[in-house]
């Protein structure tokens, strides 16, 4: 437990240098970006891990789940990349990183009861977003209400399709399944590849693809989707995830002191202190749900 644990961190941190990489590649669209993202993650998946006999291909065939499975992270990485366009990275890092919210109507839909006390967490970190969204967030200044609309609400999306994957890679196991991840992470990157490449290649003449830009996407593509996505698989497979899920709560607190380190976005007392009360709340979540006995709703 301890150990994927650390493993769920290590996965919210590389999450959380997405916006970075983002928005230091220039004069690029985001279907370049996302497609070549796609293209340096699917081509580092080839590559076998160190000190292991087996490579990253699957070795056992991919069926429909697993098809359906992959379409959700796929999903995930364009609705994450278009909210960080849109939105100030911290703002769209706190959004993403809402999944608790997804992964407890999942819960209650799949028969699981919700204690009190991850209700309250909850209300506790609706509030710090409140916070964080109308008093402190400086860098929303600088963005019109249309982009920070369209990126909130992609970062939504994305929070939505990663805690349906989490849940479900959870439950498969729990059930007695293992799920073919290394086929799932491939696909997850094939799919878009293919899916992007008119989009990527529509205005190739417009695009700047310089060395500084190649260099941006392979750190995206590694550092913070190859690496991450793996992870994610891993853990998922064998973390609650409601506990994975408000690890990933620390990404935006992560995300907000790069933006403000190296890009420069403003943020204040109150966005610190918004941020941080959204990270209270659902750890009081977590932690009244990992306490209490599961049991069937209304049971």
């Amino acid at each position: 437990m301890k150990k994927m644990i650390l493993l769920s961190i290590l996965c919210a941190f590389l999450w959380a240098t997405t916006g970075i990489f983002v928005k230091a590649v220039q004069e690029m669209t985001v279907w370049m970006i996302v497609w070549g993202r796609f293209l340096v993650a699917f081509s580092f998946s080839l590559i076998p891990f160190a000190g292991r006999s087996t490579s990253l291909l699957p070795q056992s065939r991919i069926g429909w789940p697993d098809f359906f499975l992959s379409g959700l992270m796929t999903a995930y990485y364009l609705f994450a990349t278009l909210s960080f366009l849109h939105a100030p990275v911290a703002l769209a890092a706190l959004l993403i990183a809402f999944t608790p919210l997804i992964t407890m109507v999942w819960r209650v839909a799949g028969g699981e009861s919700i204690v009190p006390g991850e209700v309250v967490g909850f209300l506790v970190a609706f509030f710090g977003v409140g916070i964080y969204l109308f008093a402190g967030n400086q860098a929303s200044l600088n963005y019109s209400a249309k982009d920070l609309l369209l990126g909130g609400g992609f970062a939504l999306a994305a929070a939505t399709v990663r805690a349906s994957f989490s849940y479900a890679i959870w439950k498969k196991a729990q059930s007695g399944g293992r799920p073919n991840l290394a086929g799932i992470n491939q696909m997850t990157f094939m799919t878009g590849i293919v899916l992007l490449l008119f989009f990527a290649f529509r205005d190739i003449s417009s695009q700047r693809v310089d060395l500084f830009n190649c260099v941006v996407l392979v750190l995206l593509g590694i550092i913070a989707t190859a690496l991450p996505n793996y992870l994610n698989g891993a853990v998922s497979e064998k973390l609650p995830p409601m506990i994975h899920s408000v690890i990933g709560m620390s990404t935006p607190l992560l995300a907000g002191i790069l933006a403000f380190s190296i890009l420069g976005e403003p943020l204040g007392l109150w966005s610190l202190l918004g941020m941080l009360m959204a990270v209270i709340g659902i750890c009081i979540s977590i932690y009244s749900g990992a306490a209490a006995p599961r049991r069937a709703v209304g049971g």
